[in-house]
């Protein structure tokens, strides 16, 4: 049985996540709706999420890297999250993610704003 998010992600009934190589007890979708100690991944509410980028994808295993930045300002840092995930029947089944704390503010040189500054060094 497939569960979905309000943004229209499917999730597998035994979908699994670990952060930073640890695994809860907690499945995707009861993260995904806010639930567990580390709702979304995270043990404190994330404010504004920036430089989305997709950076790898391979449709015939099912699989996407992808990378964000989200801004904490209770913790006055910025998390930049690299996941992996992995897809079977067009819904999650697993999800794979680093977290690195970097200063309140930072860019990853993915973003938008970014790309465009370091053309305009070259």
């Amino acid at each position: 049985m497939l569960q979905r998010t309000v943004i229209g992600v499917c999730f597998t009934q035994n979908c699994i996540r670990r952060d930073n190589g640890l695994q809860t007890n907690v499945r995707c979708t009861v993260q995904a709706f806010g639930g567990g100690d580390a709702p979304n991944g995270f043990t404190t509410t994330p404010g504004a999420v920036r430089d989305r980028q997709i950076l790898i994808t391979d449709e015939g295993k099912g699989v996407v890297m992808a990378l964000v930045m989200i801004d904490d300002v209770s913790e006055k840092c910025t998390d930049m999250l690299i996941s992996l995930v992995k897809a079977r029947n067009y819904a999650v089944d697993r999800v794979e993610s680093m977290v690195a704390w970097m200063p309140l503010g930072y860019a990853s040189a993915l973003g938008g704003q970014n790309i465009a500054r370091i053309y305009q060094r070259t």
